[in-house]
């Protein structure tokens, strides 16, 4: 990823209505499917510049790891614990070691290795633990934005099972999100002249009326996978060892 976006992000993600929906949507997800939501051991792969890894701490203590020395030194302006650079291709910690591991619009990044990704995830993970992985969808909707945050790839839904399959999870819940603004994201993609992120400044009442419109979908996602989005979620627990 650029530099320049990195310092783009953190002045953003508290309050952008992107940001906001999403990491609701996630926790959503979470205080619904996670057995315990107290104590637990977290690791936020690709945490960037920290703006989900600080709430993901009422859950327990977490530790946020990325590639780029930008980001953590970010995201360090938030009160976590344990920040540290690392790379997702060969995480540096036993196996086992997780409760709960998250990796938000990490595997389609240039430099990740989409299957050792989630290989590493489901190592370091204790058997029961949950992993919950968001990509974004749909190869056709690749845009500027893309290009400047260095990603390289686009799943589907059934693409992304398979990968979650192949490593061993067993998938509790997977679904798309952000169908509310599917079209208008497709136009805005297909006509983005400036080329630039999609993470902008966004004039206030507009800000408030994408949130809300995200929020009741979210509401609504809680319980129905929906058909398209923007982005795909699955959450998917480790299972345990089958007795002999």
């Amino acid at each position: 990823m650029q530099k320049s976006e990195y310092f783009n992000i953190s002045r953003l993600e508290d309050n952008h209505w992107w940001y906001k929906a999403n990491r609701e949507f996630s926790l959503n997800l979470l205080d619904k499917y996670l057995p315990l939501k107290i104590g637990l051991n977290i690791l936020d792969i690709g945490c960037g510049t920290g703006g989900t890894t600080v709430v993901l701490q009422k859950y327990g203590r977490v530790t946020g790891i990325d590639i780029s020395p930008e980001a953590i030194k970010l995201a360090h302006r938030y009160p976590i614990e344990a920040l540290r650079r690392a790379n997702s291709n060969n995480l540096p910690f036993a196996p086992s070691k997780f409760d709960l591991v998250i990796g938000l619009d990490v595997l389609y990044h240039k430099a990740v290795n989409v299957q050792k990704t989630v290989d590493e995830a489901f190592r370091v993970l204790r058997p029961g633990g949950i992993f919950l992985v968001r990509v974004p969808a749909f190869s056709f909707l690749k845009g500027a934005h893309d290009k400047v945050v260095h990603g390289t790839r686009r799943f589907s839904l059934p693409q992304l099972k398979k990968i979650i399959i192949k490593a061993r999870f067993s998938p509790l819940r997977i679904t798309y999100f952000n169908s509310s603004l599917f079209l208008p994201a497709l136009l805005f993609r297909k006509i983005n002249f400036q080329k630039k992120s999609d993470i902008q400044p966004v004039w206030g009442p507009l800000n408030r009326i994408l949130y809300v419109l995200l929020k009741v979908e979210s509401l609504f996602a809680q319980y129905v996978n929906l058909p398209f989005g923007t982005s795909v979620y699955c959450l998917s627990v480790k299972p345990f060892p089958k007795r002999i």
